[in-house]
């Protein structure tokens, strides 16, 4: 359309969602202790998750993955007074990893969720990536 100044025009248009248009979600926890609850909830909703992302789009990846804070001190206890005194079944601590990288099978991710257990840190400080 090509208008001279200060002149207007009325346009009519439709516009139409995309259909089945790619999505990539890459689900990145804290694994730190106190956010065990947070994870028995995403245990209890990985499905649904899922399950909603291919009603939006058939095209789509799902991934998990999980990050505590830097395994050196003061973030981190060693020796006695360390994870075991924290959670009896905590994982041994790590910076991050990629425990179901994007993939399209729901159920597998589902899986490793479910098959997942928590680690433990101390809450303050934090120390994350730098």
């Amino acid at each position: 359309v090509d208008l001279p100044p200060h002149k207007s025009v009325q346009l009519q248009f439709s516009i139409k969602p995309a259909q089945n248009f790619p999505i990539d979600l890459y689900y990145l926890m804290d694994h730190s202790y106190s956010m065990n609850n947070d994870l028995q909830t995403l245990k209890t909703q990985s499905a649904n998750i899922a399950n909603a992302i291919n009603n939006i789009s058939t095209d789509y990846h799902i991934g998990y993955g999980t990050y505590v804070d830097k395994i050196a001190t003061p973030f981190m206890l060693f020796g006695e007074e360390g994870l075991l005194k924290q959670c009896g079944n905590c994982k041994d601590a790590f910076s991050f990893k990629n425990n179901f990288p994007l993939n399209s099978n729901a159920t597998a991710f589902s899986e490793a969720v479910a098959n997942d257990t928590i680690s433990g840190n101390l809450d303050t400080p934090e120390g994350t990536f730098d």
